[in-house]
C-alpha cells in the first residue's frame, strides 16, 4: 500500500520532489520494519498469556501497556519525519500531495 501511495506521488511531483519522498522513505524502511516485527511478535505473547494456566491481568496489562508505549515511540518518529519531509518539498510538491489519494 505504501509502496504503491509512493509510486502514484512521486509521478504528480517533480522530480526534485519525488526524489525527497522515495529518498524519505527508503531511509524509514528500518522503522517499518520495527513496526511489522513488534505486531507480529505481539501475537505470540498474547496468545501465551490467554494460554496460560494461571491467568495473570497484571501481566496481560504489562504486555498491552508496553504495545502502547512502543506505538507511540514509532508514531512519534513516524510523524517527526513526515514534517521534516514535507518541510523539505516545495510547495507546490505539498499542494500536488494534499490533492491525491493519501493513505
Amino acid at each position: 500500500m505504501l509502496e504503491r501511495f509512493v509510486d502514484d506521488a512521486a509521478r504528480r511531483l517533480s522530480p526534485a520532489d519525488a526524489k525527497i519522498l522515495r529518498k524519505a522513505i527508503d531511509d524509514a524502511r528500518p522503522m517499518f520494519v520495527r513496526i511489522q516485527v513488534g505486531r507480529e511478535e505481539f501475537v505470540p505473547r498474547l496468545r501465551t498469556e490467554l494460554m496460560a494456566d494461571s491467568f495473570d491481568p497484571v501481566r496481560l496489562k504489562s504486555l498491552f501497556d508496553t504495545l502502547h508505549a512502543n506505538d507511540a515511540k514509532l508514531r512519534s518518529e513516524l510523524e517527526a519525519r513526515l514534517v521534516e519531509t514535507l518541510s523539505r518539498l516545495s510547495p507546490e510538491g505539498r499542494l500536488r500531495l494534499a490533492e491525491s489519494r493519501l493513505p
